[in-house]
């Protein structure tokens, strides 16, 4: 059968076959692919976004799943973006979840450091007289300091807090995400806000991030008061950065792959910007050293946990070319806090942590004192019942004698 032949004896079922292929492209094409996951604010300026976990030689992410760590186990939760939330196996056994949460930056009030140098554009110009002129434009760039936070988490059940195989052991060894890097992709943000606005949009770079004061590890204590810094927690997981002063290294690419590509370049007013330092993304990473829940068996029968929870508070150095109209200012939006994770302390415990507070109050030790007074009374009366008639004439004697 000739084509031509088979197309005409077919029109009509080509046609919708035709159609439906269209309507299924259209449609596959609209719907999100994981990856364009919106904005973290609508203003200009830098955008933090958690982006992949590197862990036992594998990668992590909204796309990439990894490598199983459990036989027959496949992940329960591979949340990444403006927020994060990662678990490797089974969403109540196995490890637990990984999770983490971010600030938008915001514009410290101080003064920018200001930089200005002239750039000649184009070549010499000999006028009619014989003078060389050059064109050239002054350019200036500001460096900003901005205020930036994080909260990084585990959370989970008392059997992912234990461990699968350890849930009642003396011995138990709580499961642990040591070695695990979380990599954040930082885009900068140039919105222009209106499509025919004619101001060249604004750049920006991030040229420094450090820790401005230490990982706070929250938590709430046995008596469930809200503990800001739990110094036990503070040594007993690690990760970089964890002190004051030590910095975030900024990288080109993910896994810390240092290159350069045409994409990268960037112009203002129709020159290039050196791409050393101006990119349209840039990459940081937190190393978690080791990260894992604190347990124990209060009289070897009792489980009891509680989960890390790590608060880090950056200073973010930044350069601008251009003009920087929209941002939030340090103070416009509520500033994060740390992230109260699962604590769970046994009944024993509960019951030991009020007596000792109980005792350590002075009106409770004023009473415990009057009743020790008072036991003691009651004994010396049981042991000798005649002690009180004996002193009652001793005194009712004295007293006749006066």
């Amino acid at each position: 059968m000739k084509l031509e032949t088979f197309i005409q004896k077919n029109k009509k079922l080509l046609i919708i076959v035709g159609i439906t292929l269209i309507t299924l492209f259209l449609i596959s094409s609209s719907i999100p692919t994981g990856l364009d996951i919106g904005y973290l604010s609508g203003t200009q300026g830098l955008e933090p976004q958690f982006n992949s976990i590197r862990w036992k030689n594998a990668w992590w992410s909204a796309t990439e799943k990894g490598a199983s760590i459990w036989d027959n186990s496949f992940p329960s939760s591979q949340s990444f973006g403006y927020s994060m939330v990662f678990d490797p196996d089974g969403a109540t056994v196995g490890m637990p979840d990984l999770a983490a949460t971010t600030q938008t930056l915001t514009r410290d009030p101080d003064e920018p450091v200001r930089y200005s140098w002239i750039v000649p554009i184009g070549s010499p110009t000999t006028l009619s007289n014989g003078t060389i002129v050059q064109k050239a434009t002054q350019f200036e760039m500001y460096k900003y300091k901005m205020d930036w936070a994080m909260n990084i988490w585990l959370s989970g059940t008392q059997k992912e807090a234990f461990g699968e195989e350890t849930s009642w052991a003396w011995d138990n060894v709580s499961p642990d995400y040591a070695s695990a890097v979380v990599w954040i992709k930082i885009i900068p943000k140039p919105f222009v806000y209106f499509m025919e606005n004619p101001d060249e949009p604004p750049v920006f770079a991030p040229t420094y991030i450090v820790l401005k004061e230490p990982a706070k590890f929250v938590l709430t204590d046995v008596n469930g008061q809200v503990t800001p810094n739990d110094p036990e927690m503070a040594s007993f997981v690690d990760l970089i950065p964890k002190s004051t002063g030590e910095p975030l290294g900024i990288y080109y690419q993910r896994g810390g792959v240092d290159t350069i590509t045409t994409e990268a370049l960037l112009q203002y007013q129709g020159l290039n910007l050196d791409p050393q330092i101006f990119r349209n993304e840039y990459w940081a990473r937190i190393n978690l050293l080791s990260f894992k829940p604190k347990t124990w068996m209060s009289w070897g029968m009792f489980p009891g946990y509680k989960y890390p929870s790590a608060y880090l508070h950056f200073q973010v150095d930044m350069f601008v070319v251009g003009k920087w109209t929209v941002y939030y200012q340090t103070g416009q939006v509520p500033a994060l806090t740390p992230h109260l994770p699962i604590t769970d302390y046994p009944f024993v415990d509960k019951f030991a942590a009020t007596i000792a507070n109980f005792l350590a109050n002075p009106f409770s030790q004023l009473w415990i004192f009057f009743i020790l007074i008072v036991i003691v009374l009651i004994v010396v009366t049981i042991l000798n019942p005649g002690l009180w008639v004996m002193i009652t004439r001793m005194f009712g004697q004295k007293r006749g004698d006066n």
